[in-house]
């Protein structure tokens, strides 16, 4: 996530665009199968999460770190 964006815990739990911060680095982990899509980490934890039964996490959003 870059800076120049207004992250709130609610904006990363509904569909967002995705941009990796080294898209070189992420092309590489989409090439060996680590990853399927940009963007779909949050929601893919979510959806694990609830269908084993399990709270969804809680998600802190520090505009410092980005």
């Amino acid at each position: 996530m870059h800076g120049s964006y207004n992250w709130t815990v609610e904006s990363i739990l509904v569909k967002h665009s995705s941009r990796p911060f080294n898209p070189n680095i992420a092309n590489v982990f989409y090439l060996a199968g680590f990853i399927e899509s940009w963007g779909r980490g949050i929601e893919k934890i979510c959806e694990a999460c609830k269908s084993d039964d399990l709270p969804i996490p809680e998600f802190t959003v520090n505009p410092s770190d980005m």
